[in-house]
């Protein structure tokens, strides 16, 4: 086996660690210790929202947190010294810079590596789901602003369309029967599924077939109103021209996979094969442009897979509640600095 990838005692272990911890989750490949580090992850956040419903923002930010937790101690549970790393990067919501969820229409993507020439790449855009199995896509992405050559003007349209550009941004020009690794990620009342973008080839036709005449519309309007805030109304006109277009939902169908599964088949399938669900980028070139389809408006957070981070930030903080504790235990005894106990006598009769 590759040092990324465990040989069968470690994978008996990890198997043995996930149904212990959250039941006999199938694995569809020999898991790895990261690839039970996100399942566990992921299916306690499932199971807290299944069990008290969050919002999409809320759910995606739990998901973070879970997964910075559990690799790192799983990773020691297991003593596993090596194996795939992760790196998150989440587009900020608000910002407006030409890589921000704004302009690329993605919530957050993953990159998993394995070494300095390969990994595997996902990119999600959330949605809060009414059911385990439809999910609305029809979002409009906001106005951008002209920038410079780099970031030129974006008029209100389908979030999907923006999508479709950041996969071409990412991977250059592709069928879109090949967009497998872009997904809604829907967060559904007790199940996080993912629809490949390719599923939504046929709405996506429709948003491009009524792009021109809402395009000239939106010009038409940016125009009138000159100087001033223009964002919020040429939003707004946006949503009445693509109106009739909320109504189609994507479905669950042959394509769509749980969260848990996408996850665990990225981390646990062997450098250089295909993982459905996601991009392989087999050198470091690659690996760096996808790197940079991150800005500073995105924060980007990576942990390396390794079992033993560095002890000194953590040996710092257990020496000081160390101290604080033998304080806490003085006051709790009466004993004073010098060695002395000062105990209240017992009270006079």
């Amino acid at each position: 086996m590759t040092k990324d990838c465990p040989d069968d005692s470690i994978s008996a272990r990890v198997e043995h660690l996930i149904s212990a911890l959250i039941g006999p989750v199938h694995q569809l490949v020999q898991p790895t210790p990261l690839a039970a580090a996100l399942q566990i992850a992921a299916f306690r956040i499932l199971q807290a929202h299944a069990q008290q419903p969050q919002q999409e923002e809320e759910i995606t930010s739990m998901l973070l947190g879970a997964f910075i937790n559990s690799i790192d101690w799983v990773a020691h549970c297991l003593e596993s010294t090596h194996g795939p790393g992760l790196s998150w990067a989440q587009h900020s919501k608000y910002g407006s810079d030409v890589r921000s969820e704004g302009s690329t229409g993605a919530d957050f993507s993953l990159m998993i590596t394995f070494g300095e020439n390969f990994a595997r790449a996902g990119v999600f855009q959330a949605k809060l789901a009414a059911c385990n199995n439809t999910v609305n896509i029809h979002r409009i992405a906001p106005y951008r602003e002209d920038v410079n050559s780099d970031e030129p003007a974006m008029l209100p349209e389908p979030q999907a369309l923006r999508l479709l550009v950041h996969a071409e941004n990412i991977a250059g020009s592709v069928a879109m029967s090949h967009i497998n690794w872009i997904h809604y990620c829907a967060y559904g009342p007790t199940s996080f599924f993912c629809i490949p973008l390719s599923q939504a080839e046929d709405i996506i036709l429709d948003y491009k077939a009524m792009k021109p005449p809402a395009d000239a519309a939106l010009l038409k309007l940016l125009n009138a109103i000159g100087k001033g805030s223009v964002a919020g109304p040429l939003k707004r006109r946006a949503e009445v021209l693509y109106r009739n277009r909320h109504r189609r939902p994507l479905v669950r169908n042959e394509a769509t996979c749980e969260l848990i599964h996408v996850l665990a088949v990225g981390a646990s399938t062997p450098p250089g094969d295909d993982a459905p669900g996601w991009l392989n980028l087999c050198s470091a070139d690659e690996i760096e442009k996808f790197r940079k389809t991150f800005s500073k408006d995105t924060e980007f957070i990576e942990l390396d897979g390794n079992a033993y981070p560095s002890p000194n930030p953590s040996s710092n903080l257990i020496e000081h509640l160390n101290e604080q504790a033998h304080g806490y235990a003085m006051a709790a005894t009466g004993e004073q600095p010098g060695g002395n106990t000062n105990r209240p006598g017992a009270p006079r009769p």
